[in-house]
């Protein structure tokens, strides 16, 4: 059996079988899931039989962030969870830690139009931040050239060393391009998995850091 089959056949056997769907509920006595967002139906399924009882459930989730439909992820299954836990208490995390103001007014303006949504406003006490800048690049190595022309600027304008300055990728493969590109040779780099790139390189010399993670 592959991953799905799993999920499939344990909701199965605990639909069909009382005494075994009473044990595992009295053996987990709290279910917590992260990312609910992102659950599929058999996954919600599998929350609602072992929790539904006792009622000891804590999810955490974002309805204006589930990006794994094609994965079948069901946004209904966190827009829905009060219908299903009337006696919820729904705790909104509306205050954000990494981003400026001018990008969450960004985010904010976005969302607003996604449909079925529990209204909420991102916020910071941080500063405003500077307005967003937003290049359309006409392939990968055409937004490789631009990542590096503004390397260059950062370093002429700010005086900044490659070693303050850090590349964010969602997927490792999209590093390519810009190791690839015209401009590779100029910059010293080292690529990490870590989603925080760390000290400076080896030996004191400055390198431009890159790391496979998702910008903030």
């Amino acid at each position: 059996m592959d991953f799905d089959d799993l999920l499939l056949v344990a909701v199965q056997v605990l639909q069909r079988c009382e005494d075994v769907r009473t044990a595992y509920q009295q053996r987990f006595r709290h279910v917590l899931v992260d990312e609910y967002q992102d659950t599929n139906k058999a996954q919600n399924e599998l929350v609602m039989l072992l929790a539904r009882d006792h009622g000891n459930v804590c999810v955490v989730g974002d309805s204006d962030q589930s990006i794994y439909r094609f994965r079948a992820a069901d946004i209904r299954n966190i827009l829905d969870f009060e219908r299903s836990f009337p006696d919820a208490t729904v705790v909104m995390l509306e205050q954000n830690f990494r981003s400026t103001q001018t990008i969450l007014d960004a985010a904010n303006a976005v969302i607003d139009h996604n449909l079925g949504r529990r209204p909420k406003r991102l916020f910071t006490v941080d500063d405003v931040g500077p307005p967003i800048c937003r290049y359309r690049a006409e392939n990968e190595y055409d937004e490789a050239s631009f990542v590096a022309s503004e390397i260059f600027r950062l370093r002429n304008a700010e005086q900044l060393a490659f070693g303050d300055v850090a590349i964010f990728y969602r997927t490792t493969p999209r590093a390519e391009p810009s190791k690839r590109s015209s401009c590779a040779p100029v910059f010293p780099t080292r690529s990490s998995a870590a989603r925080v790139s760390t000290t400076a390189g080896d030996q004191g010399h400055p390198r431009l850091r890159s790391a496979a993670g998702q910008p903030r």
